[in-house]
């Protein structure tokens, strides 16, 4: 999608590309490099929980402002369209919600506060 969008960002007004594979190889990188790393973020609450830095029940008061968090970052980390800002957002989402239900498991396993 996204050399498609490059392809025919602006074909009609007679603008010549100056980028190559080369270009959209590093853009691909990036958006990987990106994507990855947002990705690793459901590790990181995960292991505040164990470490009993924060609990699930905490965290989950701040739920409608962890998904817009959540989409934002999607939408800065991907190209200008929806396709790939929902592709990056819902799997975010539902490692976020995942990471919640674990961590409330391990809570209640340990006699701590539970959703």
């Amino acid at each position: 999608m996204v050399l498609r969008f490059f392809l025919r960002f602006a074909a009609g007004d007679g603008i010549q590309q100056l980028w190559g594979f080369r270009e959209y190889l590093t853009l691909l990188y990036a958006l990987m490099l990106a994507a990855g790393l947002l990705l690793q973020t459901p590790l990181l609450l995960l292991f505040s929980f164990v470490l009993g830095i924060t609990t699930p029940k905490k965290v989950a008061r701040f739920r409608p402002h962890i998904i817009f968090l959540i989409f934002l970052a999607a939408a800065i980390c991907t190209p200008p369209d929806i396709i790939s800002q929902v592709a990056l957002g819902v799997p975010l989402y539902l490692l976020f919600e995942l990471t919640l239900f674990i961590g409330g498991f391990l809570s209640r396993k340990d006699g701590n506060a539970t959703l």
